[in-house]
């Protein structure tokens, strides 16, 4: 986190860069006794610390950058108090403007950041149609896909066959799995990734916890791959949430006839969807966009569109 940036500035330009500074939103707060010779200014925890300075140095083109509440109440107050406001290009999208404060700086006033790169997330119970969502949202907003690969997982049909045995094993895996992709975001512009680690400690982990299936040790280690997973420098920064009644997954589940689910219970599919519900109830590292795949087909190419129009992502 940046705290601080040091300005010089004139003795007797003091008062009026504190003026210019206030006028986008910062506050004079009290230095320590010991720097008591500068003054301090302060907004959202980012502070602007002005050094008096008989021959100031006024770097060009450095300047400041603040990300201001009101962009064009800002810039009609500046203006109104005779300061220098320069509209300047919307490099990505959002309004920016160039003032210049007393003694001389630069200083960007921005309605808002860069947007982070796409990281959207598709969550969602077995077979609800996440892994071709995926695939249809990587191709038409052209970023990368991260899919869950289920084959890959050596466990996996040995789970069904025997839950409490291979519950952890097979958990494990996809956790994991889920984990790496999710670091490999670092390094893609854009992507659309099939699960995330959060839904598999808070779903399924905790319901074969709560089935006796994994241990109070083993839901530990599922707990600290999830805080690793928070720990990511990119984290989603947009949640699709798929759903489906449970008769209707179980349908789906007929249709595609993988071997090892073909014993899987109603029961189950009602408990992921319950348990689901409580893990987007509580979501709130980014927003979430619900979906009824019942209700709406999203192999429909106008449906889908609609879907992301609404986040203006189409």
């Amino acid at each position: 986190m940046l705290h601080h940036v040091g300005i010089e500035v004139a003795p007797d330009d003091v008062e009026a860069a504190v003026g210019f500074f206030e006028l986008i939103g910062f506050a004079r707060v009290e230095p320590p006794p010991t720097l008591s010779e500068f003054t301090w200014l302060e907004r959202e925890g980012t502070q602007v610390h002005l050094m008096p300075e008989e021959e100031p140095t006024v770097p060009s083109p450095g300047h400041l950058a603040v990300v201001v509440a009101d962009f064009d109440a800002t810039v009609a107050r500046l203006r109104d108090a005779g300061f220098s406001v320069e509209a300047k290009r919307e490099h990505w999208g959002q309004p920016r403007a160039l003032a210049i404060a007393p003694g001389g700086h630069r200083v960007e006033l921005m309605a808002a950041p860069p947007a982070k790169p796409l990281f959207i997330a598709v969550t969602g119970n077995i077979a609800v149609g996440k892994s071709s969502l995926v695939r249809r949202l990587a191709k038409l907003l052209g970023t990368d896909a991260l899919p869950e690969e289920v084959d890959k997982n050596p466990f996996f049909v040995r789970f069904y066959e025997a839950p409490s045995n291979w519950a952890f094993h097979s958990q494990l895996s996809f956790a994991t799995d889920s984990l790496q992709r999710q670091a490999e975001v670092e390094h893609s512009q854009a992507v659309v990734q099939d699960r995330t680690v959060y839904e598999a400690v808070a779903v399924f982990c905790r319901i074969l916890h709560r089935e006796g299936h994994l241990s109070d040790n083993e839901i530990v280690i599922f707990e600290r791959l999830r805080d690793i997973a928070l720990a990511l420098p990119r984290q989603p920064n947009l949640i699709i949430h798929l759903q489906a009644p449970a008769d209707v997954i179980m349908q789906r589940l007929a249709r595609r006839d993988r071997v090892a689910e073909r014993k899987i219970p109603i029961s189950y599919i009602e408990a992921l969807n319950t348990q689901y519900e409580l893990f987007i109830e509580a979501w709130d590292l980014c927003p979430v966009l619900e979906i009824d795949t019942h209700r709406y087909d999203l192999r429909d190419p106008g449906i889908l569109d609609e879907r992301l129009h609404m986040l203006k992502l189409g």
